[in-house]
């Protein structure tokens, strides 16, 4: 027959239970607290969660930016006809290089011809006018000069027969009135001699003023002349520069008026490149920057000379310039690799956009340690291209992180 237990004796088994499951939960407790309270130990990585584990290995950045450039002469001279004509016969054919005198194209046109000749026959007259104008100027000088030795001459006969006839009056052989008629015909020719001498002053003066001028009409009508000419001889077009001629798009029996272009002539000696660069770049793109351009599989180098101030469709112009010992077989509008850089190259830790996980400021990382155990990480990143990113810190380098399963 059992025993009826006293209260004091129940507490003390109800005691010694509690006492001994205690003794088993506690340290379970503790472990659980201890790996859970951690924020950055996360344990092993189960097996249907492992994903790909990428080594955080150091790579060089040349800060460069790659672009396609498209090739533009430094010099462009255009063809624009001084004269309209109809097309008689073409010399060259687009895209051919031509040299500075080559004739292009020959054009023809009557009516500036029958113009040139008509102008030829009024210009050849008007220089025989001057001619003659310049002959009779020559004719009065001798006549006055001639007038003045006359004179001259006729004054020295008088005088001596004067001087005699003074000699005769005083020995009464000469009356005073043949003295006197002598001596006023010798008055006479005095006042006559000094009206020449005035002539021919005069006339020197105005003959050296009118040669002036009859030298520079000579002159307008002799150019006139050449400019006559010279219209007739646009009708042959001929390269004033050596290069490629292009858009020299025209036909034989073709009209073309006066004033109109042709063509062109590229000087691809001395080209530019001209770069189309997203304006997020615009800040860093400068002039003087260096530049590689990457021709038919050969690197040249190139440098920014101008940029262009307007930013259309969020892109603007930057142009370049190939070094000078270049020998260019670059054609207008032709297009290049060309590669910008914007300093010197420096190294870096790169991480993989899969390997991040939280938000934007606010990324982290699972590092795995030697032993397999997994440490979450924040990590300060700045964004590179082709789904990767630049550590800035939080990671070192060949340290193991975890990738996300997901190829998204």
């Amino acid at each position: 027959m059992d025993r009826v237990k006293s209260k004091s004796e129940i507490r003390q088994q109800f005691l010694k239970k509690i006492i001994f499951y205690s003794a088993g939960i506690i340290p379970v407790i503790g472990c659980s607290v201890w790996l859970f309270s951690s924020p950055n130990v996360l344990g092993a990585m189960p097996d249907n969660k492992k994903g790909s584990i990428e080594v955080i290995q150091p790579t060089t950045n040349d800060e460069s930016l790659m672009v396609r450039a498209r090739a533009t002469p430094k010099k462009t001279v255009y063809l624009d006809l001084t004269e309209g004509g109809t097309v008689k016969e073409l010399h060259v054919e687009q895209g051919t290089f031509v040299e500075k005198g080559q004739q292009l194209v020959s054009l023809e046109n009557s009516s500036l011809e029958l113009e040139v000749i008509a102008r030829e026959a009024q210009v050849e007259e008007q220089l025989n006018n001057l001619r003659n104008t310049r002959i009779a100027m020559e004719q009065d000088a001798l006549n006055i000069e001639r007038e003045i030795t006359d004179l001259e001459y006729e004054l020295e006969v008088l005088t001596s027969q004067l001087k005699r006839a003074r000699s005769m009056h005083q020995s009464g052989y000469l009356s005073e009135q043949e003295l006197d008629e002598l001596e006023a015909e010798s008055g006479h020719l005095n006042r006559r001699l000094e009206i020449a001498y005035e002539r021919k002053s005069t006339n020197q003066e105005l003959r050296k003023t009118q040669l002036v001028q009859l030298e520079q009409s000579a002159k307008n009508l002799t150019r006139n002349l050449e400019l006559a000419r010279d219209n007739l001889n646009s009708l042959r077009v001929t390269a004033s520069t050596s290069g490629y001629i292009s858009s020299f798009d025209i036909k034989q029996g073709e009209y073309i008026s006066r004033g109109e272009r042709i063509g062109q002539i590229d000087d691809l000696n001395d080209v530019r490149l001209l770069a189309e660069i997203n304006e997020y770049y615009l800040r860093e793109v400068k002039k003087g920057l260096s530049a590689t351009v990457d021709i038919d599989g050969e690197k040249h180098s190139a440098k920014l000379i101008k940029i262009q101030p307007q930013i259309e469709d969020g892109m603007f112009t930057a142009e370049f310039e190939l070094k000078s010992d270049f020998d260019s077989q670059l054609r207008r509008g032709q297009s290049v690799n060309l590669t910008i850089r914007f300093g010197e190259p420096k190294e870096y830790l790169k991480v993989s956009d899969r390997a991040l996980r939280g938000v934007e400021g606010q990324y982290w990382v699972l590092v795995q340690g030697k032993d397999g155990q997994l440490e979450k990480r924040t990590v300060s990143v700045k964004r590179l291209e082709d789904g990767y990113w630049e550590v800035l810190s939080g990671l070192r380098k060949s340290e193991r992180v975890v990738l996300d399963k997901s190829d998204s």
